[in-house]
């Protein structure tokens, strides 16, 4: 049988521009556990898995039968499909078990109908008609000599309205999935359910403050309380499943979301959240005021296909801040919140189960350079995820070079010594930059500092293709220039007048 497997993990803070701005998340992180996961009554959305494939690449193997049956919850819109998930199998094999959901709402059972088999691994009868009461579910597997297993589900509406996705969530998506396509992992979709349990908690937190109990969390018996935890929210605006993370900036003032994904992308541990290959759908809220915040709430399934790593920088890299303001909590840094470091490096093996024997360094010619390294399962760090920090500012406009090895156990139980060695580029400052390609030969450059989320005005930023300067200008108060580019497509490079840099590709798929 199954199980999940859930991590809590990654909070931050950032100063920005003498307002607090506190950067928090609960999530799975990218390691979202070898065999399975719970499952809310409501149907799958785009690549959602788990998937078994060829060579199971780390999940169950095929021959297997986990149901995954869901808690019970509170919903606030009513769902339209009661079910459990079965962990790689088929549903012509499922329909030969005799398998049950039985239903039933104020003590009347519901009429019995066949049981309907996706192509995700979900088991379950569709609601027809939808219902505010509170509904009763037991799923029975008698061949499996597994007994009765009740949840229920309380629901407050039938279908609130769904928020259309605006311009500030596209500039979102659009920043994060620039950072994405770089590094490896796929882009994002924007999910209106996602997005309402984020709404929701920002105007939790504009009305009780960040410390009701905390940034993520909610109390009962509040005003706007939706749920004690994010994926509790989540799964009753819609999102199926208890794998889900949140991150969020306390802020005063409205940022711009390019700098935002700035200050998430320059941590440690957001980072790995945020680039993570499970990460597949994103929806955010927005409150101001002394409590105001940004509320991105994050949706995570079993990806068919995994990367062998996802490393960042990445192999190749040039224009890299040279360092970085450590303002996260929990802190990567023992006791070193607040102070400067070099720019941090992480480390994520998508399908290992652990890593033993971690070496992790950086050197500049042959010279190692004196880092932390925050180990595997040390921390907030999950058991497939390593990360350094070097303990000095970065030697500037360097090629350095980062060795990483380890005794890997993947999760199909192999195991394997791994070898990596990359190089990347650094800039000559703490300059971070974010280039978004936005379709008709045009191209949005946001500049910040480093890990402080303060963007920077009047900045000159250049546009380079190849060796050749093809568009100039500098940035506005908020931080950020438009500029037109050459016709075609290719390989484009944004830099600063401190080289700090970043990539980006005009293609079919901008327009």
């Amino acid at each position: 049988m199954g199980h999940a497997q859930y991590v809590s993990t990654l909070v931050a803070a950032v100063v920005a521009g003498g307002a607090l701005l506190a950067v928090k998340s609960y999530g799975p992180g990218s390691n979202l556990g070898s065999l399975g996961y719970f499952v809310a009554p409501l149907p799958p959305k785009g690549p959602l898995g788990p998937f078994s494939t060829q060579d199971n690449h780390g999940y169950e193997s095929a021959d297997q039968i986990s149901p995954v049956v869901p808690k019970s919850y509170h919903a606030k819109r009513s769902p339209h499909l009661y079910a459990v998930q079965f962990i790689s199998d088929s549903p012509k094999n499922l329909g030969r078990d005799d398998l049950a959901i039985r239903l039933a709402s104020a003590g009347r059972p519901w009429p019995k109908r066949s049981l309907i088999f996706t192509a995700h691994g979900l088991a379950g009868y569709p609601v027809r008609s939808m219902t505010k009461s509170s509904v009763k579910a037991e799923f029975v597997a008698p061949l499996f000599d597994r007994p009765p297993s009740p949840w229920q589900v309380k629901v407050d509406d039938l279908r609130p309205s769904l928020p259309p996705i605006s311009a500030y969530d596209r500039l979102t998506l659009q920043s994060l999935d620039a950072y994405r396509r770089l590094a490896g992992p796929g882009s994002l979709q924007y999910d209106p359910e996602l997005a309402l349990a984020a709404k929701a908690h920002a105007r939790y937190l504009a009305e009780n403050g960040y410390d009701a109990p905390s940034f993520h969390d909610e109390q009962r018996g509040r005003k706007d309380y939706t749920g004690a935890k994010p994926w509790d929210r989540d799964m009753a605006f819609g999102w199926p499943s208890e794998l889900a993370g949140e991150v969020g900036i306390e802020w005063n003032q409205r940022m711009e979301p390019p700098i935002v994904i700035q200050n998430l992308i320059d941590t440690v541990y957001h980072r790995l959240d945020l680039l993570s290959d499970n990460l597949y759908r994103e929806g955010q809220g927005t409150s101001f005021g002394r409590s105001g915040a940004m509320v991105m709430d994050l949706g995570f399934g079993y990806a068919k296909d995994l990367p062998r790593t996802v490393r960042y920088p990445y192999p190749g890299q040039v224009g890299v801040p040279i360092f970085w303001t450590d303002l996260e909590s929990p802190d990567p840094m023992p006791g070193g919140f607040g102070k400067v470091y070099g720019y941090p490096i992480t480390m994520d093996m998508p399908t290992a189960a652990r890593m033993q024997g971690v070496s992790f360094s950086l050197l500049e010619g042959q010279r190692p350079l004196p880092a932390h390294v925050d180990r595997p399962n040390h921390g907030d760090m999950d058991a497939n995820q390593a990360a350094l920090v070097p303990y000095l500012p970065l030697p500037p406009d360097t090629v350095l070079t980062v060795r990483f090895s380890a005794e890997v156990i993947f999760q199909d139980g192999k195991e394997a010594a791994v070898h990596l060695s990359w190089q990347f580029a650094t800039g000559g400052g703490a300059v971070s930059v974010t280039a978004i390609p936005q379709g008709g030969h045009r191209v949005r450059v946001a500049v910040a500092s480093t890990g402080q989320g303060v963007a920077l005005a009047g900045e000159r930023v250049r546009i380079y293709r190849g060796r050749a300067m093809v568009a100039s200008a500098r940035t506005n108060r908020q931080g950020w220039a438009e500029l037109s580019l050459p016709r075609g497509t290719g390989w484009y490079l944004a830099k600063t007048a401190t080289g700090n840099a970043m990539a980006f590709k005009e293609d079919k798929r901008y327009g």
